[in-house]
């Protein structure tokens, strides 16, 4: 599924239907019925059912993923690399985090109040960094060249790859460079 705040009301109940196991269950505020209640709970309810039916594993591995989408545009690629991992949000007042834009307080509460339910993040969160070394994007087009893990195209015609880091001393060289780089949250 599309970002949360990408999806329309339609696109919302287009992506319920298409699959039972959709991502749009854990990140979509959409509220599928006058009836239905509360989606913040119904998202809770399809992780807890998830992880119980083994629909979602936690990978006992520890990674860092490296993610790419590519669209193409007048006939000429276009692509997008970044890491997927945990990392550590700060306060802005640190200086760690800059926000590149401010979000409304209903969007803020309302993510605030799905991922208090949820006891989880169904969404990613993007930030721009600066690689004044070079030595995260020399990992990013070594991993590149290896077999993804996952390689597909989406209805939207964005091709998309993944790739599972392993390697110790890679995830600790990536950890080392981004404690306290200068990220900039975009989305």
């Amino acid at each position: 599924a599309p970002p949360y705040d990408f999806i329309s009301q339609n696109q919302g109940v287009e992506f319920f239907e298409k699959n039972p196991y959709n991502a749009i269950r854990l990140v979509s505020s959409n509220k599928l019925s006058e009836s239905e209640i509360d989606p913040h709970e119904r998202a809770a309810q399809f992780l807890k059912d998830s992880i119980q039916n083994n629909i979602l594993k936690q990978d006992l591995t520890d990674s860092i993923y490296l993610y790419e989408q590519q669209v193409t545009v007048n006939n000429e690629p276009f692509s997008s690399r970044g890491f997927v991992c945990l990392l550590e949000v700060t306060g802005y007042e640190h200086g760690i985090v800059v926000p590149c834009e401010l979000p409304s307080t209903n969007s803020k509460l309302d993510r605030l109040d799905m991922v208090s339910k949820v006891q989880a993040n169904g969404s990613m969160i993007s930030f721009k960094y600066i690689d004044n070394g070079k030595t995260l994007s020399e990992i990013i087009s070594e991993v590149a060249e290896t077999e993804p893990i996952m390689d597909f195209e989406t209805n939207d015609e964005i091709h998309q790859r993944l790739w599972q880091i392993t390697d110790t001393a890679t995830i600790n060289t990536i950890v080392s460079e981004f404690k306290n780089k200068l990220t900039y949250l975009i989305d």
